[in-house]
């Protein structure tokens, strides 16, 4: 509902900043206050600089932000004063509107039983960043997470009885997506195991690096790089239930590194075992010794 305005209350003034999650300033948004009732108060769009300025009458108000484009939606959880005769700021940062929810179901492919307790990852397949790092409950699925973008996305799921999984995916319509994933138990005939461990060029084992496991483009398929994940104690990290193929490691720590061990073929129930050295690295510090008159000695 929309509340006409009397000029007899007193009224105060908000001014809204803008903004994405990156901090840029958002022009062209619509905000709307709203009162505890869900009356409209007042509507204006932001401008060039991220600002919304609306006068209304003094009480506490709702706002909701969004775009025509359906890009960024925000609404505050809770309300906002207005002081008459006065002036309030309030920086929003407004997040992405969601397209659509995604949902994943894991079973077992042998007995369709569901699989609890599987990483679920969801990669952007542009960025290579991960947007969804979960677990399957016992049900065998996720609890449904909204995305901003209906993708394209690279599944990846793994668990430590099981053969990795993989699957490229999109979302559909703006639900949600169901994705079912089937994985196979994996045995020592059937999946490979990548150990590698990462050290100082003195031989010590070298804790916290990070490691990242790469599978290299063919022809027909472009590359997937994994999350990456910190060697333990001892330097080590070890990647269980893969499929045969090709891979490569990367790892860095810091201003060390990167290195990678180069391209190794890992077969069916033939682990793969590798150290990596770490160099510190190297540089020159030029020295100038100036004397009492300033100039050089």
């Amino acid at each position: 509902t929309v509340a006409l305005q009397s000029p007899l209350l007193p009224k105060g003034k908000i001014k809204l900043t803008l903004v994405n999650p990156s901090e840029k300033r958002l022009s062209g948004l619509l905000v709307q206050a709203f009162t505890l009732q869900n009356s409209l108060m007042g509507q204006t769009y932001s401008n060039a600089l991220g600002l919304a300025i609306l006068e209304l009458p003094a009480g506490d108000y709702y706002f909701s932000i969004t775009d025509e484009q359906g890009t960024y939606s925000a609404h505050t959880t809770g309300t906002i004063p207005i002081i008459p005769k006065k002036e309030k700021e309030e920086f929003i940062v407004i997040p992405l509107a969601t397209v659509g929810k995604l949902n994943v179901k894991v079973s077992e492919k042998e007995n369709q039983q569901p699989v609890g307790n599987a990483l679920v990852r969801v990669i952007d397949t542009q960025t290579k960043t991960v947007v969804i790092e979960t677990t399957t409950l016992m049900n065998g699925e996720i609890n449904p997470i909204g995305l901003t973008q209906k993708g394209p996305f690279l599944l990846l799921i793994t668990h430590e009885k099981y053969l990795y999984e993989k699957k490229n995916i999109q979302l559909e319509g703006n639900g949600t997506t169901l994705i079912p994933v089937e994985l196979i138990l994996a045995t020592s005939e059937n999946s490979g195991i990548a150990r590698v461990k990462v050290v100082t060029e003195e031989g010590s084992p070298i804790s916290g690096a990070t490691l990242q496991l790469i599978e290299p483009a063919t022809g027909t398929t472009s590359s997937v790089e994994w999350p990456t994940i910190l060697t333990d104690s001892m330097g080590t990290v070890e990647w269980k239930g893969l499929q045969s193929g090709n891979y490569l490691v990367r790892a860095s720590k810091g201003f060390l590194g990167p290195v990678e061990t180069g391209v190794f073929a890992l077969q069916k129930g033939e682990p793969y075992e590798t150290t990596l050295t770490l160099p510190i690295g190297k540089g020159t510090v030029n020295v100038e010794v100036l004397g009492e008159d300033m100039k050089v000695i």
